[in-house]
């Protein structure tokens, strides 16, 4: 049995993305939004292209969204995600979210048939 891997750039790009370098304590560098539907792939190609013509280097491939960069003295996380990297509401996940993070307006106990309050 082979564990999932993670493809971000196997669905089209209907929702709304970001690529953004945050340092090691994950303070945001640096943030670009993306159009809805761009090639997520490309995007991120391009960055760290652009990236490399400052003195970076990339340490990996980023096939999974993101790579670690790094230049002497410092090291950054680039990634492509769905998630506004400014937004301060806490991160939480649902089963029953539909596309893009939005929630259904189901709740859980519903859904299982249990009553509730």
């Amino acid at each position: 049995m082979t564990r999932a891997r993670r493809n971000p750039f196997t669905r089209p790009s209907t929702c709304q993305h970001y690529i953004v370098m945050w340092d090691l304590h994950w303070r945001v560098i640096d943030c670009r939004r993306l159009a809805r539907g761009s090639g997520l792939s490309e995007a991120l190609k391009e960055t760290i292209e652009r990236l490399e013509l400052d003195g970076w280097r990339a340490e990996g491939r980023a096939e999974f969204g993101f790579t670690f960069v790094t230049r002497p003295g410092e090291r950054r996380l680039v990634m492509i995600t769905g998630r506004d990297p400014f937004d301060a509401a806490i991160q939480t996940f649902s089963p029953f979210g539909g596309s893009c993070g939005e929630q259904r307006s189901k709740s859980i106990y519903w859904t299982l048939g249990k009553d509730h309050d």
